[in-house]
């Protein structure tokens, strides 16, 4: 959204007329970002094909190279930014009907011993609990979990939801259903297998190289992976409920909130979430 309102300034000044020299600043900002960024140092070039392929891509890769300046630099630094340390608890009001609700806090990434645990709590949640409380009982289109193990986050969310503060109590119910423990050692079983089956999806030699290429770029090492595999195997309840007596208890405020849906539905729910004693939703317009 912010980025999204980023450009439609541009556009409302453009349309104005009150800073005629918009497009020539954000020229001049492009062209010096350019000069950081399109140089020999930073191009990591990867080719999939065959022998003959791969020959005739390497003259273009040099050809490419040949184009672009040497850089003093050894790579491209970002530069200073002022970071906003409050956690979000927004809702966007536009033109809808209904609620799309989304919920992230901090976790660990893949390299953790309890990354496996999370990957398989994702997956307990999503078919015991959240398509159950969502979908089924809300009457939302539909609703998950997701663990994003590289950068490290847990994520909630709904999309074409009826409600919001109901859902946002879902997640705060859910995070108590995982570390009550509220599962067999089957539902284990088969979350383990989804997270295997996910893992291991077999890919054509092309889309395999290109991802082996990406984790080499984030160095997500194969010994990393391959530890990651042998956790994930070695996991039952006990350990799965320990994962989430551990990172689930996390307080409601330094959880992010996002919730795009109609301006009433917002101010409806704001209503609903401060007579249950919840901080309600910074409101804003997504227009």
């Amino acid at each position: 959204m912010k980025q999204y309102h980023f450009i439609k300034k541009i556009t409302g000044q453009l349309a104005s007329g009150k800073k005629p020299d918009i497009l020539a600043d954000l020229q001049n900002n492009l062209e010096a970002m350019a000069e950081k960024v399109f140089v020999q140092n930073n191009l990591k070039p990867a080719v999939v094909g065959g022998e003959k392929t791969i020959v005739q891509a390497d003259q273009l890769v040099g050809q490419i190279l040949s184009t672009l300046p040497r850089s003093k630099e050894p790579c491209f630094y970002a530069p200073e930014i002022q970071w906003d340390t409050k956690i979000p608890r927004e809702g966007w009001y536009t033109d809808t009907s209904v609620a799309f609700v989304g919920q992230s806090f901090p976790v660990v990434a893949i390299a953790h011993e309890d990354a496996p645990a999370l990957s398989v709590i994702a997956k307990l949640l999503r078919s015991l609990y959240l398509h159950r409380e969502i979908r089924e009982k809300g009457g939302a289109y539909g609703g998950s979990a997701q663990y994003n193990s590289e950068e490290g986050i847990f994520s909630f969310f709904s999309y074409r939801d009826p409600h919001i503060a109901r859902t946002l109590n879902v997640y705060k119910n859910a995070c108590t259903f995982i570390q009550e423990g509220n599962f067999t050692e089957t539902d284990v079983k088969e979350a383990i297998l989804q997270v295997c089956s996910d893992i291991d999806k077999p890919h054509p030699p092309g889309p395999a190289a290109i991802k082996a290429f990406y984790r080499d770029i984030a160095q997500l090492s194969d010994e990393t992976r391959q530890k990651f595999k042998d956790s994930l195997l070695r996991l039952d309840k006990g350990k799965i409920t320990s994962a989430g007596q551990a990172y689930f208890s996390i307080d409601d405020k330094k959880k992010g909130t996002c919730v795009i849906a109609g301006k009433d539905k917002l101010e409806t729910a704001n209503e609903t979430l401060e007579k249950e004693g919840q901080a309600p939703l910074a409101i804003y317009s997504a227009h």
